[in-house]
């Protein structure tokens, strides 16, 4: 499967595209996994997070990252 098909499937299995653009914000509870992270002797660094994020600007909050009272923040800039 190839990544525009990827993206396609996970759009639609949470509403399709229309959904997305209804929506101008978001907040997830979510634990980011896998080999990658304790290969990068970073394990767990995704655990337990929440995201916020605005969908019209392009923003997005990671807390607690990388740790309890810490936050990461990305913004798209032009």
């Amino acid at each position: 499967m190839g990544r525009t098909e990827l993206l396609d499937l996970a759009v639609d299995a949470h509403g399709g595209l229309r959904r997305w653009e209804e929506i101008t914000r978001f907040r997830v509870a979510a634990s980011i996994t896998g080999t990658i992270w304790a290969m990068k002797g970073k394990p767990g660094l995704l655990d337990n997070v929440v995201l916020e994020g605005e969908t019209k600007d392009q923003r997005l909050k990671i807390t607690p990252f990388p740790k309890a009272d810490r936050f990461a923040t990305w913004n798209r800039v032009g």
